[in-house]
């Protein structure tokens, strides 16, 4: 019995240390060769030439940058588990005699590769790594164009051409206005001060400003009334290729099957979608699934691309620099949140980082302080490789 318990962890920490090649592998291989083939004899030799040189000298920095990444530990190597610290809550509980193992939500061990592993990379890294990234731009574009041709006529910023039309503004956001006319004024300088950026603007710069300086700097800071209210439904229909863009950005990132389980919720019965976050595919993939408005920084509204589809499909969106942002979002999500409000689900990652999926860290409470219904979601990566993005991952 112990030879061939022996035998069976030998080999099973032989299989775990190397990784063959595909066959979808080989026959894509193959398919490249025929098309380098068929390229020299049409005549273009020079230049075929010069890109297998660029992917010659890229493969090889690639190899080399994989050096730290393989896995040289020997075949029958054990692996050290966690360390076992027991719960001492109270002397007489029964937790106090249960193990408990310790793992840490921010560490990705799954970097270590072996020698195919290796090889592969490198491969693929010059071959197939061009083809996916062409397919996300291309992606990334349509997207944008989608969104962009959705949101035609709706303008980013509102036109503030005199303070009646700040007044205005204040007043179609819901905040209730002072009667005097001195406290108008002083209530819209307060209000333009708290939602400018305050590495720009300080409250002090701002309150010495005359009313057209505030009109300007108010007009670049807030966002348009239209953005806070629900898209019309023929609107939401044009937006609906964006759905598939998101999964034909995962299809080029590699996840060519997705497996699905349960039903969604609508947004009458679960207005709040919450779910764990590993990497940059979670949305991509909450995009494609359930289509919802997420919580984002107001940076993504300038990314290149992505920007115009975060602001398609309104996002709630709050900027790091501002005083009353905060509260801002925590009133924006009662305000989506209550039913038959018209909006679309609200995605929010409750942990507000990044782990590595095989743990739970502690909640944020702004999920939960609309007091509406949350249906929860878990995304799940199969495969020997976790792309989790966290401190101590790859």
């Amino acid at each position: 019995t112990n030879r061939r318990r022996k035998r069976r962890r030998r080999i099973s920490s032989m299989q775990g240390s190397t990784t063959s090649f595909d066959s979808y592998d080989l026959i894509f291989y193959v398919l490249v060769a025929q098309a380098y083939r068929a390229a020299f004899a049409s005549g273009y030799n020079f230049l075929l030439t010069f890109v297998l040189s660029v992917q010659l000298c890229a493969g090889s920095y690639v190899w080399w940058r994989l050096g730290e990444c393989v896995d040289r530990r020997p075949s029958g190597h054990k692996t050290v588990r966690p360390r076992v610290i027991r719960m001492h809550r109270r002397r007489l509980s029964v937790y106090d005699k249960l193990p408990r193992p310790v793992s840490n939500p921010f560490v990705n061990d799954t970097w270590r590769i072996g020698e195919m592993d290796r090889l592969r990379i490198s491969f693929n890294s010059i071959i197939l790594f061009p083809l996916r990234l062409l397919g996300m731009i291309v992606s990334i574009l349509i997207g944008a164009t989608v969104a962009t041709i959705a949101t035609y006529g709706l303008p980013s910023s509102p036109s503030l051409k005199s303070i009646e039309d700040l007044y205005a503004y204040i007043d179609q956001r819901g905040v209730g206005l002072p009667s005097s006319g001195e406290e108008k004024l002083k209530f819209a300088y307060k209000y333009v001060s708290e939602r400018a950026n305050a590495r720009k603007y300080s409250s002090e710069t701002i309150n010495k400003m005359e009313e057209k300086e505030l009109l300007r700097v108010a007009s670049k800071s807030l966002r348009h009334i239209c953005w806070y209210r629900p898209l019309p439904p023929w609107r939401r229909l044009m937006l609906q290729p964006i759905r598939y863009v998101a999964r034909s950005i995962l299809f080029f990132t590699g996840y060519l099957w997705i497996d699905t389980r349960g039903e969604l919720a609508s947004p009458d019965e679960a207005p709040i979608l919450v779910s764990n976050h590993v990497s940059f595919c979670d949305p991509a993939f909450m995009v494609f699934a359930a289509f919802p408005a997420p919580i984002a920084a107001a940076e993504h509204l300038k990314l290149p691309g992505l920007g115009s589809v975060v602001k398609a499909i309104q996002a709630v969106t709050f900027d790091r620099f501002s005083a009353s942002s905060r509260h801002e979002v925590k009133q924006e999500l009662i305000n989506r949140a209550k039913k038959g409000s018209g909006w679309s689900h609200i995605l929010i990652y409750p942990e507000a980082t990044c782990t590595n999926g095989e743990n739970l860290i502690t909640f944020k409470a702004g999920a939960f302080n609309p007091g509406r219904p949350v249906q929860m979601i878990g995304v799940k990566y199969s495969g020997r490789f976790n792309p989790a993005w966290v401190s101590a991952g790859p």
